[in-house]
């Protein structure tokens, strides 16, 4: 999404913005390398931040069980889900044993089941957007209550904003293009979330971009109040 925005202010200029491209992916590079240089001196494999990404994949795409979420509707564990034999066989493993081991079994159940995979994609999707019926569980009632409707009113303010953006696009195409950008990369957040699995704390990456739109939504609503 950065790569599609810097692109657009650099439209009639393709150097420039080939430059500022080269300039986003090293920046990435820079942080990312240190990582991957640390994952291949003890694993001895190419691995980006982390050994766990197969075994998340995995709580959102395999045979046993489906919630959307790595707990069951009663607070258990997905991962228990699975049977005695495969558990022991499981626990012979070394890490990376166990990693290609989920890796291998979600993209089977994917491969055999596309249909499912999507729907389920979808729902965690709705999920990301909202709650889960294992959101709070861990937590008291009151809790969640709060939480509801902090959220359901910084959605509702953010929409306001981006309706204030999208009418005033044509006089101001560059608020607007920034507008498309930042909705961007919420969905393109929520999108690569659900075919993992959701959790509520996966959903703090965007609401302060939400936090944005709501400034422009409040800003609204006071200028109806003076008119």
């Amino acid at each position: 999404m950065f790569g599609w925005w810097i692109w657009q202010r650099s439209s009639r200029q393709t150097v420039q913005a080939a430059a500022r491209l080269m300039a986003l992916l090293a920046c990435a590079a820079v942080v990312a390398t240190p990582w991957v240089w640390r994952n291949y001196k003890v694993q001895q494999r190419f691995m980006l931040t982390r050994s766990g990404t197969s075994f998340v994949f995995w709580l959102g795409n395999n045979p046993y069980i489906f919630t959307g979420s790595a707990m069951t509707a009663d607070g258990g564990e997905v991962v228990a889900w699975v049977p005695g034999p495969v558990q022991d066989r499981l626990h012979q493993l070394d890490e990376l044993g166990q990693q290609d081991y989920f890796r291998q079994e979600a993209f089977r159940f994917v491969a055999s089941h596309p249909a499912e995979f999507l729907k389920r994609s979808a729902l965690k999707f709705a999920y990301f957007w909202w709650f889960s019926p294992q959101a709070g569980l861990l937590y008291p009632a009151g809790w969640r209550h709060g939480y509801e409707g902090f959220y359901v009113t910084i959605v509702a303010l953010a929409a306001a904003g981006v309706w204030t953006r999208w009418r005033a696009r044509l006089t101001s195409p560059t608020t607007w293009t920034a507008t498309l950008m930042l909705l961007g990369c919420c969905l393109s957040i929520g999108l690569l979330q659900s075919v993992y699995y959701v959790e509520g704390r996966h959903r703090l990456a965007i609401e302060p971009l939400l936090l944005i739109f709501a400034g422009a939504g409040v800003h609204r609503l006071m200028r109806r109040q003076v008119a």
